[in-house]
């Protein structure tokens, strides 16, 4: 995998991004952290489930499961907002390296390959921490899903 053995310069990487891929990718970061904090509370909140039941709380502890379940919802459908978000701004990037490859058959030093790193590198970047999301989402969501398999017997 070449894209993992290459070095890196993050400093020179975020320079030679435009203000709209700087900006989603900031969003991203803080989206990320704010998903961790909802499946580490999700987790938390199922963990304090009793695990015996009287016949009274089977209520309470359906409202809470299928609380826990729309929230889980919630954050795919927030997932899949971000990765249609990265695709406008991919595209936009896309677009942009391509109109700079024209230009440059103007000039008298034609684009190289090496005008491809940027759009390369941002999209590693956003779907690395796409299916870090993901698998982590998905981590919580099977636990969620035998803790009701467990309750319903």
């Amino acid at each position: 995998m070449f894209i993992l053995t290459r070095h890196w310069d993050v400093r020179l990487f975020w320079g030679v991004l435009p203000v709209t891929a700087k900006s989603y990718l900031f969003f991203l970061f803080i989206a990320a952290a704010y998903t961790i904090y909802l499946l580490i509370r999700t987790l938390s909140r199922l963990h304090r489930l009793p695990l015996t039941l009287q016949s009274t709380d089977k209520t309470d502890l359906s409202l809470s499961m299928i609380d826990l379940t729309n929230g889980l919802e919630t954050i795919r459908q927030f997932h899949k907002l971000l990765f249609l978000l990265f695709g406008v701004f991919f595209t936009d990037e896309m677009f942009a390296t391509l109109q700079g490859i024209r230009l440059s058959e103007a000039s008298l030093s034609a684009a190289r390959m090496d005008i491809f790193e940027a759009p390369t590198a941002f999209a590693f970047i956003v779907f690395v921490a796409l299916i870090f999301l993901h698998i982590f989402q998905w981590a919580v969501a099977a636990r969620l899903q035998s803790r009701q398999a467990a309750k319903s017997w």
